[in-house]
């Protein structure tokens, strides 16, 4: 498996567990009905995603075909990921809760 596959399936696995934890979070009234920040966990989870491939698996932009790949490899994946997810976790949790 290319290492570019490897960050892709790495944020595709990240984006559903940060769904779980972010409708979790908004069902429990952590978020105070606010689904916006849910969204910017969503976002910072991602942001930390780079700074966990970066240093903690030690990938450099280097080793990669494109430079921004390490950035941005994954990103729609992500983002469609944790969309449906969450929305999936959401209705879930506050059918099965009540």
């Amino acid at each position: 498996m290319r290492l570019v596959d490897k960050i892709w399936w790495f944020r595709f696995g990240l984006a559903f567990a940060a769904a779980a934890l972010t409708a979790y979070l908004n069902v429990e009234g952590f978020f105070e009905a606010s689904k916006f920040l849910a969204l910017f966990l969503a976002i910072g989870i991602y942001i930390l995603s780079y700074v966990v491939l970066r240093y903690a698996f030690a990938i450099k932009p280097e080793q990669l075909p494109k430079k921004r790949d390490l950035a941005l490899q994954g990103v729609f994946a992500y983002i469609i990921v944790w969309f449906a997810f969450w929305v999936f976790f959401h209705t879930m949790i506050v059918r099965f809760a009540m």
